[in-house]
């Protein structure tokens, strides 16, 4: 069997140790497969548009897919995250996860803060051309109200993407544990 040699410098602070190599590989994992798994969901949703589907029900169906898809790439992209991370503690495990959620938050705030700066701006050039001002007025007050509902919808999400990250990362940390052999650990400490 081989011996699994633990590092302990005795330097572990309030909020453990950070591993950025770690934070990193979970963010990119997790968003990328959440980006595949909302494609998925945007084709399937498009191909059953084109068929004559009910425009309710398949953008009810769509945002359900990308709340699923975006807890799914949160747990497996954090559970990556804790199984490569250095550091094992609980502190570090809660402490990384929520790194890695604020990231992938921030990313996710860039880009869709572009696809709506995009979206407003061919929005704005075809109520130029809209030659009645009701329709505009009708437009303005759909949106109003998808904003509204929106916003309530986000906070549910990132709570739940949230409790995703941490449970992935901490699954992620105890599953890498529970393979070591106790019997083979041996513990090297260093002291400043």
């Amino acid at each position: 069997m081989a011996t699994v040699q633990v590092v302990d410098d005795g330097r572990l602070g309030w909020f453990g140790y950070l591993d950025w190599g770690a934070i990193l590989a979970s963010v990119f994992a997790g968003l990328g497969l959440t980006l595949l798994l909302v494609a998925f969901g945007s084709a399937a949703g498009i191909e059953a548009a084109d068929d004559g589907g009910d425009e309710t029900r398949i953008s009810t169906v769509i945002g359900t897919w990308t709340v699923i898809s975006a807890l799914l790439g949160t747990f497996v992209g954090t559970f990556i995250g804790g199984r490569y991370s250095r550091f094992q503690s609980p502190a570090s495990a809660i402490y990384n996860a929520l790194t890695s959620w604020g990231f992938v938050q921030v990313l996710a705030l860039w880009l869709a803060g572009n696809g709506i700066a995009g979206l407003l701006a061919g929005g704005l050039r075809s109520v130029q051309k809209t030659p009645s001002a009701n329709v505009a007025q009708n437009a303005a007050a759909r949106a109003a109200d998808a904003v509204s509902s929106g916003g309530w919808a986000l906070a549910l999400g990132m709570i739940l993407t949230l409790a995703a990250a941490v449970a992935g990362w901490w699954v992620g940390s105890r599953t890498r544990l529970a393979g070591a052999e106790t019997d083979d650990v041996a513990v090297r400490r260093r002291v400043w």
